[in-house]
């Protein structure tokens, strides 16, 4: 007896004798097994899944009964002119058995919007028989989640992204199926499941199911800019400015660039520019004056009639961070500096 679940089970063990003028159950034997109030019937307790338990029918011949067949008890016993036909070619003769098992049964994950995600999932064939099998894959409620693909050896796509089949997939043999899907651009906390359904060609009641939970993160920012000393203050002032970028969401944040634009009643100071940002992200600081779009302009001393340390020409300053800025904290935060003169 085998348990082909994902969890521990246990299974009432039942026999029977048709038409029952010949045979007599006398016990039902095992490990884990307790029998019942009558020898025919017993209990196999807390099988773990995918564990296997082998159990033994005891039972006995009337007189002048005629069995013909295979050995199928451990212990055989007959009365008085009983007699035991013993075929040998039934041995090795089996009905086909149908069976089949997806893995994993449950798998979570949390992603941002994006496109070519990707989820793995085990086709197990549980016959003693080559089989075929539709794949079929849902979402629930569907508000995130769209199947773009199922690929996989012996896997052919159907019509349409989100179905195909599996072909002649040998007994007890197993195949890897990757379903690709798409995440839509909805509000972070949204969940959404994708259903896998492996259902045999040859036995369409032999199907089984694993799912992935999936919850919709998204990064969420949030910046701002100080200035020392502030106020009414006098031509000649040097003014510290201080940017800073968080990231508040739920994953984190790529791409992320920020632009500030100087006043026209200030200059910058060439070489001010610095940045506190977490371990292992990096900024890449460009330039560009009035006019430009390139970001490709290189600050220079006295630019544009300024004094000398200083530079007219510039009027735009971008960092763009190199990594993605984490969500966690302390990691989700950094600063910007430079400071600029009052003309």
């Amino acid at each position: 007896v085998q348990n082909v679940g994902n969890t521990t089970d246990s299974y009432d063990l039942l026999t029977s004798k048709l038409p029952g003028t010949a045979l007599t159950t006398t016990s039902i034997t095992g490990s884990g097994l307790t029998q019942g109030s009558n020898p025919d019937s017993a209990r196999l307790a807390n099988v773990a899944a995918n564990a296997t338990v082998t159990v033994t029918v005891h039972y006995n011949v009337g007189s002048g009964g005629q069995i013909f067949g295979a050995v199928v008890a451990a212990t055989f016993s007959a009365s008085s002119n009983a007699s035991f036909h013993f075929d040998e070619a039934l041995l090795n003769e089996g009905l086909p058995t149908y069976g089949i098992s997806v893995a994993p049964y449950a798998d979570t994950v949390s992603h941002p919007a994006g496109t070519n995600y990707t989820e793995s999932f085990t086709v197990q064939n549980l016959s003693n028989v080559s089989d075929s099998y539709d794949l079929l894959t849902s979402a629930r409620p569907g508000t995130a989640l769209t199947i773009t693909s199922i690929t996989g050896t012996g896997v052919t796509q159907g019509a349409n992204p989100d179905s195909a089949r599996l072909a002649s997939l040998a007994g007890n043999a197993s195949a890897a199926v990757t379903v690709t899907y798409a995440v839509g651009n909805v509000a972070a906390g949204t969940i959404d499941t994708l259903v896998f359904t492996a259902r045999s060609v040859t036995t369409p009641a032999s199907s089984d199911s694993g799912k992935l939970v999936l919850t919709v993160v998204r990064p969420s920012l949030t910046m701002g800019k100080a200035v020392s000393p502030n106020g009414s203050l006098a031509p000649g002032t040097v003014l510290s400015y201080t940017l800073s970028v968080t990231n508040g969401g739920s994953s984190n944040a790529s791409g992320v660039a920020l632009v500030d634009t100087l006043a026209a009643a200030v200059q910058f100071k060439v070489g001010s520019v610095t940045t506190t940002l977490p371990a292992g992200v990096t900024a890449l600081v460009q330039y560009a004056k009035v006019g430009d779009t390139t970001w490709t302009y290189v600050p220079a001393s006295a630019a544009c009639s300024a004094p000398a340390g200083y530079d007219r020409c510039v009027n735009r300053i971008r960092w763009q961070l190199q990594n993605p800025l984490s969500y966690t904290a302390p990691d989700n935060a950094g600063t910007l500096h430079f400071v600029a003169q009052i003309r």
